[in-house]
């Protein structure tokens, strides 16, 4: 349900302003302590930031894809680690539940994501899967009224707090596909669930990643996602939220090399002011995905059309956020790598969001390939 449009101003100009008087000036701070201070994740929650996509009906702001985009543009402008700490519960933590939840599972779970009361977790990728859904290892196996899940998580963001997990685990042993995957709601105190230490990453600190390993952890049935009459569905789950997720990280791609833009050049001279006006454009065209996009999710995925306009709007999102920082630096010269301009710390902070959608960038890029060979095979 989308806001109206004098609601939608105040909430986009609360964030603006909480961005750049709250959250910008503790960037230093959160990178030296690889960690966002307890009293700001206090404020997000206050501001409602926990839950501006679950729907009002469950305590959330219920924004449309379309709105989020201009949160998360407003939130690119900053530490990956503010975002981070919020991304989860509005994004792949919570959106399985949205979209496939029972009614029960919903009413249970929803308020206390969107209040911040809990902090949820995706785990889908495996060390020797990646995030291929179809090629999970993770096993659930029945045993009377639960599923008994083993299997290791790696990378998953908000792992080290999380209070929920959302688990893609292989019920139909016998598969070699997605058809095969259930999605669980598994609760983190549920025995046998251990975490391994905190990754240590290039860049993005604050946001805390680590590997989940479930040792035999017994699950109910009924935490399947959308219960029994979902089960096997865990690979469709996981494209549904992943897609929707794509374009809020497009979005914060296209707000970081926005502020990378606005840094003022240090003797202004004609090749610095072409390079920007290049860069102003390409920028221009990457926004203008970026938050229009999402405006034709709903559809899309109404009508169950594979979005490949998602990945190639995460690609040009990403590129646009990837040469930003060496044009700055290029004309920064030895400044641009200094710690007190804020552009190393910037592209440090981008570069795993590129990480995390590579296979997307390696499926668009061999794309005119299959479409010039393909008649031949």
């Amino acid at each position: 349900m989308a806001l109206d449009p004098e609601t939608l101003e105040q909430l986009l100009e609360t964030v603006q302003r909480f961005v750049a008087e709250r959250l910008m000036p503790l960037e230093d701070r959160v990178a030296e302590e690889d960690a966002v201070p307890l009293d700001v994740v206090e404020e997000m929650r206050n501001l409602g930031l926990f839950g501006l996509s679950v729907p009002e009906a469950y305590g959330g702001l219920g924004l449309s894809m379309a709105e989020e985009a201009q949160v998360a543009f407003l939130l690119g402008g900053t530490s990956p680690a503010f975002r981070s700490i919020i991304g989860t519960n509005n994004g792949i933590g919570s959106q399985g539940i949205v979209m496939d939840g029972t009614e029960e599972q919903k009413r249970y779970w929803l308020p206390r994501l969107a209040s911040g009361e809990i902090v949820s977790a995706f785990c889908l990728t495996e060390p020797e899967a990646g995030s291929d859904a179809g090629s999970l290892h993770t096993s659930a196996r029945r045993e009377g009224d639960d599923y008994i899940i083993r299997g290791t998580k790696r990378f998953i963001t908000n792992g080290p707090h999380a209070e929920l997990f959302t688990v893609f685990a292989r019920t139909d042993p016998q598969s070699k596909d997605g058809r095969g995957v259930s999605a669980f709601l598994v609760e983190a105190d549920r025995p046998g669930i251990s975490r391994g230490r905190r990754d240590r990453k290039m860049g993005q600190q604050g946001t805390h990643t680590c590997d989940v390993i479930f040792d035999d952890v017994p699950v109910p049935a009924a935490n399947i996602i959308g219960g029994e009459a979902k089960l096997g569905h865990g690979f469709k789950t996981a494209m549904k939220v992943l897609d929707r997720g794509r374009l809020h990280i497009s979005a914060v791609c296209v707000g970081v090399a926005e502020r990378l833009i606005a840094i003022p050049a240090i003797g202004v001279v004609i090749v610095v002011m072409i390079i920007y006006f290049f860069l102003g454009m390409v920028l221009d065209s990457a926004g203008m995905m970026a938050l229009t996009v999402p405006i034709f999710f709903p559809i899309v995925t109404a009508l169950g059309v594979d979005p490949l306009w998602f990945g190639i709007l995460v690609v040009r999102a990403m590129e646009v956020a990837m040469i930003t920082p060496p044009i700055g630096i290029t004309v920064y010269v030895m400044s641009g790598i200094a710690p007190d301009i804020p552009l190393q710390k910037i592209f440090k902070g981008i570069v795993p969001f590129v990480i995390a959608d590579i296979f997307h960038i390696a499926l668009l890029m061999l794309f005119p390939a299959i479409v010039l060979f393909l008649p031949n095979l």
